[in-house]
């Protein structure tokens, strides 16, 4: 099965002033909540946490600056070739509103600006190179109902199950969904059902290609797999990985 594209011509990008839509949603709502979260699980000083409360009030009315000149840190730790892609990036961008931005660039730049206004990439600061997200990812991983406890039940039933293709279709649903456990959904990891599937779920998909999806692996001779999660979303992924080592 080989997909090709053959539109010439890309989509327009989505844009966070796009009114009602999700893009701007987030980030006049999700992303500042995801930030005074960061500065709440963080023992952050008074630097740090009037940057980061600066940058949350430019996201709904302000403007892009740059992170190299206008955070208190530096990014003396950062790959020099770092600083050159954002650089050239950036150039379009600087000065201009934050909800005149491509959704998908301006929240890559504001998780980088983040680690900037934190101290990440300043060898100098406390925080250098430190996990900031460290707090909830332990939490996803060993709290009253992380993935540490769900994970075992889970997996006790699984190994029991001779249907490979349904046990694969069903952990790639839950690789899916366990893609919503991010900083701005965090109740979901609270009400400690994050790990099973809800028997309606796939009435929620827009699209369902899960049968193709689980046909190509069962059929294709190579997979590459790039693991790009953390904590308990990380989990749901190692669960489809195991699960396609065992059947293929």
């Amino acid at each position: 099965m080989k997909w090709v594209n053959t539109n010439k011509t890309l989509p327009p990008y989505f844009l966070n002033k796009d009114e009602n839509s999700f893009a701007r949603k987030t980030f006049l709502s999700r992303k500042p909540a995801i930030i005074k979260k960061i500065i709440n699980a963080n023992n952050f000083n008074e630097i740090q946490r009037k940057a980061l409360e600066g940058l949350s009030d430019d996201l709904t009315g302000g403007i892009v600056r740059d992170p190299f000149t206008e955070f208190p840190y530096s990014c003396d730790g950062l790959d020099p070739g770092f600083k050159e892609i954002w650089d050239v990036e950036l150039l379009p961008y600087i000065g201009k509103r934050w909800l005149d931005l491509p959704f998908y660039f301006a929240e890559a730049l504001l998780y980088f600006e983040i680690l900037v206004a934190s101290g990440y990439f300043d060898t100098s600061s406390g925080f250098f190179m430190k996990d900031i997200y460290q707090v909830f990812k332990d939490e996803e991983l060993l709290g009253d109902n992380g993935a540490m406890k769900n994970t075992a039940s889970i997996v006790s039933d699984l190994v029991t199950r001779k249907d490979a293709e349904g046990l694969i279709k069903e952990l790639i649903y839950l690789s899916l969904w366990g893609n919503r456990i991010d900083l701005s959904m965090y109740h979901i990891v609270k009400d400690g059902k994050n790990l099973f599937l809800n028997k309606d779920h796939q009435k929620r998909l827009l699209i369902d290609h899960s049968d193709a999806i689980t046909s190509f692996i069962l059929n294709t001779e190579r997979i590459d797999f790039v693991l790009d999660n953390a904590g308990q979303e990380l989990v749901c992924d190692l669960l489809l990985v195991w699960a396609i080592l065992m059947n293929t």
